[in-house]
């Protein structure tokens, strides 16, 4: 092969620009053939990107214009164009106007032909430029999505930042809670421990009291029994029968008096001192005043009957437990029932209280309400009215207690309400027991228990009881097991002192 040959072939080799579908040759003195000759590639030239990174070099040669005039308009310098033999070109400058970058456009190499030392400057084509600026495009968006990457990582950073926070305030929050909740578990499983024993204790009790409500039904038939408030209201009434009788007798025996003796008009104008003292006794202070003045009359028969009248209830009704037993054998009684209240609650005493009671109704047989209401009359006229009269005017008629012997019926009446009344707290009182109260001159003044009658102007403090004009009352109730009973006074007893006003 001849020196031509050989510089034809490099010449060819190294100078010939694929662009698309276009082949330009240059000659072995870097001039341009006649024109343009297109021809059809053996190989499908390669996009710019495969140029870029490599692929497609070895089938890529750039083209040089030859339009010269035109290449102050712009230059390309391209160094990844390479000849078949692997030598680099370096260098390539793409000039050319507009109106050159047409396919039928001369091109012509501003360069010798290359060896594979010298760079090779290349003229700018419409594909290349296309290319080149796709490259841009490309390159531009990649650095706005790594920007936007670089700022999405930093917001997503900052935020898996706070996101971990939350995370680690929730789990404290919720260690708090569940230690709170625990507390609180705790808490209220021993409160409702102890709310479970309380309302066990509370049904025990329960169960107890209505099987003692039970029991007292069948024995003592609760349904016929009194509340405490009637109890009180019945024995507020006997008091109330007990004044209006002992007033109606010494209004009675006054006028008597006054007929047969005008100038009786006091008690110290007695016809017995010594009688009245023994039959007043501790109440002995209603027939003088402490200066020596006697009472008038009328009144001193009065309180003197209500004084007696209670005394006599009290002694031969009130308190014995049963009114048809008397002396040792009531003693006895009254003992072995005071020790089983002690030792009793007070649904058992009552128990036993009612089956005692009703046991000497059969026991004794005798008589009733009216029998012992009308023997109590024939005692009380007996040791009480008949001497008083007698002590005063020094004798006695039946017309003392009335004419029509309204004195008698009102005393009937006194004692059968009192002795139904015993019969009730006897039989019918199961929740308290009820005891009247009395006092005589041997107690003092106590305005917890005593009431001072009407007009007074006590000399003391504590003065002396000189003498009761109504009956006090009090119940109890007992809490067994050897405990004192509760009391409590329903009615404070009246009384007269030295310091009563008689006038």
């Amino acid at each position: 092969m001849t020196a031509t040959a050989k510089q034809s072939d490099h010449t060819k080799s190294a100078s010939d620009c694929h662009v698309g579908d276009t082949d330009l040759a240059l000659d072995g003195d870097g001039k341009s053939a006649d024109a343009m000759t297109p021809r059809t590639s053996p190989t499908a030239a390669p996009t710019f990107s495969e140029v870029v990174s490599g692929e497609g070099r070895q089938n890529f040669t750039p083209f040089v214009s030859s339009n010269a005039e035109n290449r102050d308009i712009m230059d390309v310098d391209v160094s990844v164009v390479s000849r078949e033999d692997g030598t680099m070109l370096e260098d390539c400058s793409i000039n050319g106007a507009s109106h050159d970058r047409s396919q039928s456009a001369g091109v012509q190499s501003n360069l010798p032909n290359p060896t594979p030392d010298s760079p090779h400057r290349c003229d700018q084509s419409p594909a290349f430029l296309e290319l080149h600026a796709q490259l841009l495009r490309e390159h531009q968006h990649a650095e706005q999505c790594s920007k936007v990457a670089d700022d999405n990582y930093d917001a997503y950073h900052h935020l898996l930042r706070e996101t971990t926070r939350e995370k680690e305030l929730l789990h404290e929050a919720v260690q708090r809670a569940e230690g709170r909740a625990a507390h609180f578990e705790q808490k209220y499983t021993t409160t409702l421990e102890a709310t479970d024993k309380k309302i066990a204790s509370l049904k025990s009790k329960l169960r107890k009291a209505e099987e003692q409500h039970a029991s007292l039904r069948d024995h003592l038939q609760v349904s016929d029994t009194q509340e405490p408030r009637q109890i009180v209201s019945s024995f507020q009434a006997l008091k109330r029968s007990i004044a209006n009788a002992c007033t109606r007798i010494s209004a009675s025996a006054t006028d008597c008096i006054h007929r047969d003796a005008p100038d009786l008009l006091l008690s110290t104008h007695s016809r017995s001192r010594d009688k009245l003292e023994t039959l007043l006794h501790h109440a002995s202070g209603l027939i003088t005043s402490p200066s020596g003045e006697g009472r008038p009359l009328e009144d001193f028969l009065d309180y003197s009957l209500r004084h007696l009248l209670n005394r006599s209830l009290t002694d031969e009704l009130f308190n014995l437990f049963h009114p048809n037993v008397i002396g040792e054998e009531d003693i006895r009684i009254t003992e072995l029932y005071e020790d089983i209240y002690a030792g009793e609650s007070q649904t058992s005493s009552a128990h036993v209280r009612t089956c005692l009671f009703s046991a000497m109704d059969r026991w004794t047989k005798k008589g009733g309400r009216k029998t012992w209401a009308g023997d109590f009359v024939k005692r009380f006229k007996a040791h009480a009215v008949v001497p008083l009269m007698e002590a005063v005017c020094g004798s006695w008629s039946d017309d003392m207690l009335t004419p029509t012997q309204e004195g008698d019926v009102a005393l009937l009446s006194v004692a059968l309400e009192a002795w139904t009344w015993h019969r009730t707290i006897r039989l019918k009182s199961a929740a308290q027991d009820f005891y009247p109260l009395y006092y005589d001159d041997q107690n003092r003044y106590n305005e917890d228990w005593m009431l001072l009658f009407e007009n007074h102007k006590p000399i003391s403090a504590e003065p002396r009881v000189m003498a009761l004009i109504g009956l006090g009352l009090e119940s109890t109730r007992s809490l067994g097991a050897g405990k004192a009973a509760e009391q409590v006074c329903h009615e404070r007893a009246e009384i007269l002192t030295d310091g009563f006003s008689w006038t």
